[in-house]
């Protein structure tokens, strides 16, 4: 029999999504970072993904310490719009959210780790009749 683990040593490891569901929502700031999709039916994609920490929440998929995660599909039109009103949300709208600002923060030393952010979290209906979770964001 061939060692189906051949490769395992370059393998890149998968974390699978525990994503925010319908709620309301106090999180914290673990790693924001950027993804490239491995779907081929979406190659070239890239995803904003935040990693957060339940603080507190309505809702009953989750409790106080859960990880959570937002993930953004940035090909699509809303998307830097949801980003900006995320990291606005984040530094209370006190600083100017921009390109560089939003690459800074998907590094490993990442400036906000820690930081506490709100967001509403409500389920809709897409024009095409598929679900989808809208979430709104504010200061914590």
């Amino acid at each position: 029999m061939n060692n189906p683990f051949t490769g395992i040593e370059t393998a890149e490891q998968t974390a699978g999504g525990r994503y925010i569901t319908p709620g309301r929502y106090t999180l914290q700031v673990v790693q924001p970072k950027l993804r490239e999709s491995k779907n081929p039916e979406k190659r070239g994609v890239t995803y904003f993904i935040a990693d957060f920490r339940v603080v507190e929440t309505t809702s009953e998929d989750y409790q106080q310490g859960d990880t959570v995660s937002w993930l953004v599909d940035l090909s699509k039109n809303q998307a830097l719009g949801d980003v900006k009103a995320f990291a606005s949300a984040l530094v209370g709208g006190d600083a100017e959210v921009t390109a560089e600002s939003m690459m800074a923060i998907c590094q490993p030393e990442n400036p906000t780790g820690g930081l506490a952010v709100k967001c509403e979290a409500y389920g809709i209906t897409t024009s095409k009749g598929n679900p989808f979770t809208k979430i709104t964001w504010s200061a914590a």
